[in-house]
């Protein structure tokens, strides 16, 4: 963390950046104080049109170190650059981090009304559940100028049908939308929010590709997923389009849908 700050320190001196990248990719050393540091820079750079962060853990590893604090720290500091076009921020392994976390990013993030891009990967952020995944949704309904969205929550065990049916309803004010992709494998999503997500998807007039990951799981208690079937009615196919290996795909023309659980 002391470098981190260190870092963090400069780097808020440079009122006329307009892109951070900053890659800390299994540094299990970095914690909340230097995750911290970092978002608070950010609320000096009122210039930034681009900010790709990636404080991603190694696989397999039980990282406590990154939670709440530090990441709603960086939501906190989005909210100076309005300007935003593209945001990456992944905390794929931090444990730790919950819905107060998701809740502060998203809440940053709904400001930026100029956003084209958005990745955000919470995977295996174990606390992350409705409640920051719905204030995910509220804030992407006022982002229309998205053309691109990577939404990562594999793992995330709370979440369920609340906050993949808000997300749903979110994308759904983005008709410019080109390409999607939702990844909710073993979360607790049930019918209900498959069924409501594929209706939203659905509404979509320019998306032309979209993968859902987490839609196929015998364990809900339901056969043949019911967004799958949105899906294909969504690229012209019938209902009975018989099932792949490895998830469903349909394609009609430019249109490529994917419904997978990795």
């Amino acid at each position: 963390d002391v470098g981190v700050k260190a870092l963090s320190k400069g780097l808020g001196s440079l009122k006329n950046l307009a892109d951070v990248h900053l890659d800390f990719t299994g540094c299990h050393s970095v914690g909340d104080a230097g995750v911290k540091a970092v978002g608070d820079s950010l609320g000096s750079l009122r210039n930034l049109t681009s900010v790709h962060l990636n404080f991603s853990k190694t696989l397999g590893a039980r990282c406590q170190a990154v939670g709440d604090v530090g990441v709603e720290a960086v939501g906190q500091g989005l909210r100076s650059s309005t300007n935003l076009a593209q945001v990456h921020l992944n905390f794929y392994g931090c444990h730790a981090v919950g819905d107060a976390g998701v809740t502060a990013v998203s809440e940053g993030l709904g400001l930026s009304k100029n956003l084209t891009t958005l990745s955000l990967n919470f995977h295996s952020c174990h606390a992350v559940g409705d409640l920051g995944v719905k204030a995910l949704g509220e804030s992407l309904g006022s982002l229309q100028k998205l053309t691109s969205v990577d939404l990562e929550f594999h793992r995330c065990h709370a979440l369920g049908d609340l906050g993949v049916n808000a997300v749903g309803e979110g994308l759904r004010s983005s008709m410019n939308l080109f390409a999607v992709h939702l990844g909710f494998c073993d979360c607790s999503v049930g019918k209900v929010g498959a069924e409501a997500l594929g209706r939203h998807l659905r509404a979509l007039p320019e998306l032309a590709r979209l993968s859902c990951a987490g839609f196929d799981r015998p364990i809900w208690g339901f056969g043949r997923s019911d967004v799958v079937k949105e899906l294909q009615a969504f690229c012209g196919l019938p209902a009975s389009n018989p099932r792949r290996t490895g998830g469903e795909v349909a394609s009609r023309g430019a249109c490529r849908c994917e419904c997978v659980c990795s």
